[in-house]
């Protein structure tokens, strides 16, 4: 879970570092204030991944931990 976090955040990074490499140094319409929207979509998309990764990871440890009850309440009785 660690390694799929970690190359999420580089995939960010990576977009965050590009943007800024193509849109800061440009003057006019196509600066910075006008394409700043085009991060937006960006931004859904990212975050919505994070979410499901995220909600992924936490119905396993809520299995595990049921499981784990189950299991001890099995082997008690």
């Amino acid at each position: 879970m660690g390694l799929v976090l970690y190359l999420f955040g580089a995939v960010i990074f990576v977009l965050v570092v590009g943007w800024a490499v193509y849109v800061l140094p440009t003057p006019g319409p196509l600066g910075p204030a006008s394409l700043a929207t085009a991060l937006i979509p960006v931004g859904i998309i990212v975050g919505s991944v994070f979410a499901t990764v995220l909600l992924a990871w936490l119905l396993l440890v809520l299995a595990r931990a049921l499981f784990r009850i189950w299991r001890h309440l099995t082997r008690s009785s």
